[in-house]
């Protein structure tokens, strides 16, 4: 991946949070083109900071292959204790229903 020009930006890759003059966007690093390129403007507003919302946008998605571990983690311990015949029933029902829930982002 080729190096982004310097900017007054916050990057978590491979995405990044544009910061220009008044204006905040999001770009990313598209492969089928070979450059970074800009996939959404955050339109400014009286009621939130784009830069801020820009930034938010940013780091959940850098943060969501940690998170998505994390989530499989859980679910595979989850899974070893409804194996255990010591569970009551509304933990064997809790944890059923958690670890279905889970199933469905992993």
């Amino acid at each position: 991946m080729p190096k982004k020009p310097k900017s007054n930006a916050v990057e978590v890759v491979p995405w990044s949070a544009l910061r220009r003059a008044g204006t905040a966007g999001i770009e990313a690093y598209v492969t089928a083109a070979g450059q970074w390129q800009q996939l959404a403007e955050i339109v400014p507003s009286t009621h939130y900071s784009n830069r801020t919302v820009a930034d938010y946008i940013v780091r959940t998605v850098g943060e969501y292959p940690l998170l998505l571990a994390i989530v499989r983690q859980a679910t595979a311990a989850l899974e070893i204790c409804l194996e255990s015949e010591r569970l009551t029933w509304e933990a064997e029902h809790d944890a059923s229903i958690a670890v279905a829930r889970a199933r469905k982002i992993i």
